[in-house]
C-alpha cells in the first residue's frame, strides 16, 4: 500500500500521514441541509438532492444525520493507498480504511460539515479534486446507488451524488473521508 498524501497546512497529519480534523454535528434534516447549501451558494446535483431527501431504513434522516452538538473526528485517506487502479473499488477502499487503519464506518452526514470546512483552495493545496464518503449507498428514485462527495471546480463548490456500483473504480488522486474516535 502507498500512502503519500499532501496534507494542507490547515490540517494535522495522523501517524499514517492522513489529514485529520474535527467537525460538529448540526442535527439538520436532509431537506434543511439542501436549503442551507443553496442559501450559502453551493452547487448540488440532482442525485445529491435525492440522497438528502431519501427515506426508508437507509435514508439520510434515518441513518446518516449527525447528532447536533456532537464533535466528530474525520480523517482523509488518499485513494492511492491502493496502488493498482483495478483494485481501487468501493469495497476495497472501505476495507483498507476500516480494517487496516482502524477508521470507523462512514456515513453520509459527514459531507455537509466537511464541505463547509474544506474550501476549494485547501483542496487545490492538497492536490485533490474530490472527497468521497464511502457510506452505504443510498438509492435514488430509480433504485440506482449513489454516494455523496464534494468536489472543486472552476465555477464553484460542489456537493454531488456519485454513482456507485460494486465494480466502480476510484481515482488514486481522490480522498476518502472516514470517522475516527476522539479520545
Amino acid at each position: 500500500m502507498l500512502s503519500t498524501p499532501t496534507v494542507s497546512a490547515s490540517f494535522v497529519p495522523n501517524r499514517y500521514g492522513h489529514a485529520i480534523f474535527k467537525i460538529n454535528g448540526s442535527g439538520l434534516t436532509g431537506a434543511e441541509e439542501i436549503n442551507l447549501f443553496f442559501s450559502e451558494g453551493y452547487f448540488l446535483n440532482s442525485h445529491a438532492v435525492e440522497i438528502f431527501k431519501s427515506s426508508g431504513s437507509n435514508g439520510y434522516n434515518a441513518r446518516h444525520r449527525l447528532i447536533a452538538g456532537q464533535e466528530y473526528g474525520i480523517v482523509l485517506m488518499p485513494g492511492d493507498v491502493i496502488v493498482e487502479k483495478s483494485e481501487r473499488t468501493t469495497e476495497n477502499l472501505r476495507n483498507v480504511g476500516m480494517r487496516h487503519y482502524g477508521y470507523g464506518e462512514p456515513f453520509a452526514g459527514m459531507i455537509p460539515p466537511i464541505r463547509r470546512k474544506i474550501s476549494n483552495e485547501q483542496m487545490k493545496e492538497m492536490n485533490i479534486w474530490a472527497i468521497t464518503v464511502l457510506h452505504c449507498s443510498i438509492a435514488d428514485h430509480l433504485g440506482d446507488s449513489f454516494m455523496l462527495r464534494i468536489s472543486r471546480g472552476g465555477s464553484g463548490q460542489f456537493v454531488v451524488g456519485y454513482y456507485d456500483t460494486l465494480g466502480n473504480l476510484w481515482s488514486g488522486d481522490d480522498m476518502f473521508a472516514f470517522p475516527f474516535p476522539l479520545s
